[in-house]
């Protein structure tokens, strides 16, 4: 597989996404702007998905015994930043989108905009801006720490 399209894989995968898959970029010693445009297509890929399908998948996964651990992972995360996002919709789910930590980013934005029932255009557009945000900041991180994020031998 190759270097590119590992980069854009692993954007898209959960709780890892910009987060994991820029500093791969670099470590890969890719063109800033490649890595940038890599992870920040990839970690959009599954935004309209989960605002779509959110609700349903939910569901069917709340009335199985099998994931009962998994629901109430979601139901804690929604339950805390739901307030957040409620009081100020747009302007909540751009920077909770946007902010580089673990559980935050387009995943856990997505389901919560999809649980709240907020307009699916606004919330594309709120995970787009997010995410350009957070590739903004984890990209300039990468390049303020030169040589952190590079693999080296020591022999």
């Amino acid at each position: 597989m190759s270097q590119q399209l590992q980069v854009f894989i692993l954007s898209m995968i959960p709780i890892i996404e910009q987060r994991g898959a820029i500093p791969l970029g670099f470590v890969y010693e890719m063109e800033p702007v490649t890595i940038f445009l890599l992870a920040l297509f990839g970690s959009l890929v599954p935004s309209p998905f989960i605002l779509l399908l959110f609700k349903q998948i939910y569901k069917f996964m709340a009335s199985k015994p099998f994931f009962k651990r998994f629901v109430d992972l979601i139901d804690h995360k929604i339950a805390k930043n739901s307030d957040k996002l409620e009081k100020r919709k747009e302007i909540g789910l751009i920077l909770f989108v946007a902010i580089p930590l673990p559980t935050t980013g387009i995943w856990t934005g997505s389901a919560v905009a999809a649980f709240l029932g907020l307009d699916f255009k606004k919330s594309l557009l709120c995970n787009f801006i997010g995410a350009v945000l957070s590739a903004t900041v984890i990209t300039i991180i990468c390049l303020l720490i030169p040589g952190f994020f590079t693999a080296k031998t020591i022999f």
